[in-house]
């Protein structure tokens, strides 16, 4: 009438208060010129203000509320900040940023004593599954009771097996593998170095390439090789093929 937009509260309960605001939904409150409350039990405070979903709030010239039982106090690039808010007390409480500035001390604090890397070639993380299994490092995985791999694509497969170093295998009920590419295949068996390699049940293996492929073989040295039940080789390619043989 005469140019003029009217107020209209045309929702049941519904209240409308300023030039052109409008009340549609049921229990809707809109105050301020031109602002709409469309959804049920909404509230649109200030001039533009817009609460179109139900239970939704909008506060403060041209805020925007579009989903479910939340409140808008600006709209996409006309964004505000909430100020004067008390630290959260309770689990549904909003925090401040005083509280996450402690959480960031906190976390910085942590990152002094452990810190860990990945690589482009992957985003695996560690995974856990078994009690008290730790896993630390890119890929890793324990995976059985008290297992614990350490290390980028370390693996303890086994209950109490250990995986130290970039690729270690530990598969065996409590073997132990530490050292690049070093593998503990046998229950309670030991690979040390760098592709050391322990296969059969209480084998150990000790130097860079050590083999200890029998049962309860030792090799201790470089490219060692202990092949034989209870075979010895020590020294560097010093190899014990026949079962109880030692070579020295």
């Amino acid at each position: 009438f005469f140019g003029f937009i009217p107020t209209e509260a045309s929702g049941d309960y519904s209240v409308a208060v300023g030039g052109g605001a409008w009340a549609p939904g049921t229990n809707a409150t809109a105050v301020g010129n031109f602002a709409p409350a469309v959804g049920e039990n909404s509230l649109a405070l200030g001039g533009d203000a817009t609460a179109e979903a139900d239970g939704s709030v909008a506060l403060g010239q041209g805020s925007f509320a579009d989903r479910e039982n939340t409140v808008s106090v600006g709209d996409v690039g006309s964004e505000r900040q909430i100020t004067n808010v008390a630290a959260g007390t309770e689990d549904t409480d909003a925090v401040n940023v005083s509280q996450l500035n402690e959480v960031a001390a906190v976390a910085e604090n942590t990152d002094k004593y452990f810190q860990a890397s990945g690589s482009a070639d992957s985003d695996a993380g560690a995974y856990v599954e078994g009690d008290n299994a730790t896993a630390a490092g890119e890929a890793t995985n324990a995976i059985g009771a008290g297992a614990s791999a350490y290390g980028s694509g370390a693996n303890a497969l086994a209950d109490n097996a250990t995986a130290v170093g970039f690729n270690a295998l530990a598969v065996g009920i409590s073997s132990t593998a530490l050292g690049d590419n070093a593998q503990a295949l046998g229950d309670q068996s030991v690979a040390v170095g760098q592709n050391a390699t322990a296969v059969e049940v209480g084998s150990s293996a000790f130097g860079e390439g050590a083999q200890a492929e029998g049962a309860y073989a030792t090799a201790t040295g470089a490219e060692s090789v202990a092949v034989g039940l209870q075979a010895t080789a020590n020294g560097f390619r010093a190899e014990a093929t026949g079962d109880a043989s030692t070579a020295v």
